[in-house]
């Protein structure tokens, strides 16, 4: 019955992503890059678009796919998300700059806590 259900949800959250989103989500597992789950995504967009934050800051863009959804779901938000990972930073810079969202977006390549550092805090959502 679990199973069933859990499949159910699933489904539901793939049909209700962006067709964009889930093909760069399904393209990120695909090459192996840890990524957020298709059910996880919609929960996060759910949850951005229910509270419209102002400021995200994100802990590790990979490939941008959890950034976009933030972005797409939090129409007036703006995206500050830290990577330390080169290979990802450029792969996240070219799928931001696919959709246009690169006005609301401020990445920063390098250590998490040393970026951290030079940030004012004031972010309404933290992923």
């Amino acid at each position: 019955m679990n199973d069933y259900i859990t499949g159910l949800l699933g489904d539901n959250a793939k049909l209700s992503l962006p067709i964009e989103l889930a093909q760069l989500r399904d393209l990120t597992k695909s090459e192996g890059v840890p990524t957020i789950l298709t059910d996880g995504l919609n929960e996060l967009m759910l949850l951005c678009g229910i509270k419209q934050p102002k400021t995200i800051l994100e802990l590790g863009t990979a490939t941008g796919c959890s950034g976009i959804a933030m972005l797409l779901s939090g129409e007036n938000s703006t995206l500050y998300t830290i990577e330390n990972r080169e290979r990802s930073f450029n792969a996240a810079r070219e799928n931001f700059a696919s959709l246009p969202l690169t006005a609301r977006l401020k990445t920063s390549f390098g250590d998490r806590l040393g970026v951290l550092a030079s940030y004012s805090w004031g972010f309404v959502f933290v992923f």
